[in-house]
């Protein structure tokens, strides 16, 4: 079988459509991904700003106390469950 001109060109022609074609597809796949990416920043950074409330310094006194320190007492027990054990049983065909 002899490769003539014509079918050289054809395969390069298709290699070349699908070249284009798969470019495009990833450019607008781009895109779409950083359009997602900025609504995350964008909804990220606004659940941040709401979340955080300015507190402003008060004047009034307090009483002072003396802070008290209590230690707690933890009791561990360990109850095994009541288990028995079998030997396996040997069953013949």
């Amino acid at each position: 079988m002899i490769i003539t001109a014509k079918l050289v060109a054809i395969c390069l022609g298709l290699a070349l459509v699908a070249f284009t074609t798969s470019t495009i597809v990833l450019a607008v796949q781009k895109a779409n991904l950083q359009d997602e990416l900025d609504a995350l920043k964008s909804s990220t950074t606004t659940t941040t700003t709401t979340a955080v409330t300015p507190t402003t310094a008060s004047t009034s006194t307090r009483p002072t106390t003396t802070p008290t320190t209590t230690t707690a007492v933890v009791t561990t027990t360990t109850a095994l469950p009541e288990t028995t054990t079998t030997a396996p049983e040997i069953v013949s065909p």
